[in-house]
């Protein structure tokens, strides 16, 4: 059984945004990693038949999709993978779009017009290019959630560089966009433990952060009609599926359970008594550790 945990973050940006943020002095650290460039590669076929495709992303009231036309493909930028391999080992130590040197994120790159970064990691025994990509694709997200996915699909980006390293138990992951391509020129694929130099001894974010494991769904239970008790809940990235249980009971004695697809976010119950009292609750199923959450608060509704 795997067991994973992730954390993303993402970032678009247009050059002169962060012509305000001031650099803070550290010192140098040296940070050994294991870089793992074949596996970050492969990722480029996924992303390029994502965006040819055309797709879709939650407008910001989150009641429409917005179709997103097929665009071109991304051109691997090796000068580009060579910046997200220096902002893999950096996000080690910040996990943030800020370098540990305080300054923005697209200074690492050689030249930036529009720009943009995802980042992940992630924790235990899958570090596959299609797990990472499954998390970046964002398909169970509302708009708020679905930045990575909004990059990956954006029509001025022309170009992608991938990295992947492991640090400290966990893999890093870094895409970086740009509407430009500088070096197309294909170049071995970097596997090897390196020590990599960063300008900044800033403690790593991740210390004490509860990581994107599920939380306990926040549902909302009404009666739309008759002898019917409807059930909706919150969406969350790396679920299975939901399982909700009602009863007649509060202790919920003689309880019925049913099991949702993670794809649904409701759930319409039927053939109920009316004038009786239901109480409701869900779970939701990890996708990575097949374990549920805690039960969500029981929420009553009178049925109609």
């Amino acid at each position: 059984m795997k067991k994973v945990l992730s954390v993303l973050l993402s970032l678009i940006m247009a050059v002169g945004v962060f012509g305000g943020l001031s650099s803070t002095a550290y010192a140098k650290d040296t940070i050994n990693v294991k870089y793992e460039q074949t596996e970050a590669r492969k990722m480029l076929n996924r992303i390029n038949q994502f965006r040819t495709a055309g797709s879709w992303c939650w407008d910001e009231s989150n009641t429409k999709k917005v179709k997103y036309p097929a665009v071109k493909a991304l051109v691997y930028d090796y000068d580009l993978e060579r910046s997200a391999m220096i902002r893999a080992a950096e996000i080690s130590r910040l996990y943030e779009h800020t370098r540990p040197n305080g300054t923005g994120c697209e200074t690492s790159l050689t030249g930036y017009g529009t720009c943009g970064e995802n980042i992940a990691y992630t924790e235990g025994y899958d570090m596959s290019e299609e797990f990472v990509f499954e998390l970046w694709e964002e398909e169970d997200q509302d708009y708020s959630g679905q930045g990575h996915r909004r990059n990956m699909l954006n029509g001025d980006f022309g170009a992608i560089g991938i990295a992947c390293c492991y640090v400290d138990g966990r893999y890093y992951w870094v895409q970086e966009f740009r509407d430009y391509v500088v070096d197309s020129n294909p170049s071995p694929a970097n596997n090897s433990n390196s020590s990599v130099v960063v300008d900044g001894t800033a403690k790593p974010s991740l210390a004490g952060v509860k990581i994107n494991a599920p939380k306990p769904p926040t549902i909302k239970v009404t009666s739309p009609k008759k002898k019917a008790v409807k059930i909706s809940w919150n969406s969350q990235p790396n679920i299975k599926s939901y399982q909700l249980q009602y009863s007649y009971n509060k202790k919920f004695k003689n309880k019925k359970s049913h099991n949702v697809a993670e794809r649904y976010g409701s759930f319409t119950i039927n053939g109920l008594k009316s004038k009786k009292k239901v109480y409701v609750r869900v779970r939701a199923k990890n996708k990575s550790t097949g374990k549920f959450t805690k039960w969500s608060k029981v929420k009553t509704v009178k049925i109609k």
